[in-house]
């Protein structure tokens, strides 16, 4: 059971994310699933920005908890971590400007209540 956590963090974000988009911009609930590109582009950065990260830290863990060196070509893991820190970092931007979409839109609805109703 624990290691569907994990798994599940990489799919339930994006369909809840996707459902407040559709449900704020005022589709009907059998509406929520349709795509919504800015979700899309915000989690296409999230998820390889995330996936690199955890690839570098399980490189380090390794590293550090065994007698086994991983090696790299130089600057390889500078370059991976450079790479995962600028998607997250559009991502980032990407959330914000999503938040304060769905924000705005929310606001816009008569009845605030039927966002979620």
């Amino acid at each position: 059971m624990t290691l569907l956590i994990p798994v599940a963090n990489f799919f339930l974000p994006y369909g809840m994310m996707r459902e407040l988009w559709n449900r704020s911009n005022g589709l009907e609930s059998w509406g929520a699933s349709y795509d919504a590109p800015p979700v899309t582009s915000w989690w296409a950065l999230f998820v390889p920005g995330a996936a690199l990260n955890g690839m570098l830290l399980f490189l380090v863990m390794f590293d550090v908890l065994t007698n086994v060196a991983v090696l790299t070509p130089p600057g390889a893991n500078a370059l991976m971590m450079f790479a995962a820190t600028m998607l997250l970092i559009g991502a980032a931007v990407l959330l914000i400007r999503l938040l304060r979409a769905i924000t705005s839109a929310q606001h816009q609805v008569t009845h605030i209540g039927d966002t979620f109703a």
